[in-house]
């Protein structure tokens, strides 16, 4: 896509503990559709929805799904330069997910500029009859933390494409981001990604 295309572009980062379900939300609210069997991120996946804001203002969201795992902390630098917002997402039945939230957040806002916004987000509530996190914990972190707080659920769709407005209408009053300065980044994590997808091969067995 040129950049003719749109008129100005927003970059989003996911994050969390692996297997909290960042990339489903992230397909449920771009195709409206959900994988049962999506496999760990590795490194980083890009994904981009454009919104027309109006009609003459179309804005491109570009999503940066990052993988949780440890051993890819090392590029987290990367992915957070010229980010507007962040999800940090947790499970809400999975307390150790939640309980790292203090971990993702010194990360963070290590690197980020201090007027990104920064919601939390607790998925899977379609698992309510295995909820280990209450709402209630969820919003007080959030408050503490000057965060926002969302619950999702990307098999059902509920509060996806409100957080998403959400996010919108966030970052519209405060400015957008344009292309200088994430084309690079992109450029540098896709051959991340590819020298770690070479590492994996490499330890196959004939």
């Amino acid at each position: 896509m040129n950049e003719k295309d749109y008129d100005s572009i927003v970059k989003i980062a996911i994050v969390g503990d692996s297997g909290v379900g960042k990339t489903q939300l992230i397909e449920r609210y771009i195709s409206n559709d959900f994988c049962v069997n999506a496999k760990s991120t590795i490194g980083v996946s890009i994904y981009t929805k454009i919104i027309e804001l109006n009609r003459s203002h179309k804005m491109k969201l570009q999503m940066w799904d990052t993988a949780g795992q440890e051993r890819f902390r090392s590029i987290t630098p990367l992915y957070f330069r010229g980010v507007k917002c962040v999800l940090l997402c947790y499970c809400i039945c999975k307390k150790e997910t939640f309980e790292n939230i203090q971990n993702w957040l010194s990360t963070i806002r290590k690197y980020v500029e201090n007027d990104t916004h920064i919601i939390l987000v607790g998925t899977k509530i379609d698992l309510e009859h295995l909820r280990d996190v209450g709402a209630d914990s969820g919003k007080s972190v959030a408050l503490s933390e000057n965060m926002s707080f969302f619950e999702t659920s990307a098999l059902a769709g509920n509060n996806v494409e409100e957080l998403f407005n959400f996010i919108i209408n966030k970052v519209s009053r405060t400015g957008h981001t344009h292309t200088s300065n994430l084309i690079e980044t992109t450029q540098e994590l896709s051959r991340i990604t590819l020298e770690e997808n070479t590492r994996k091969k490499s330890k196959k067995c004939c």
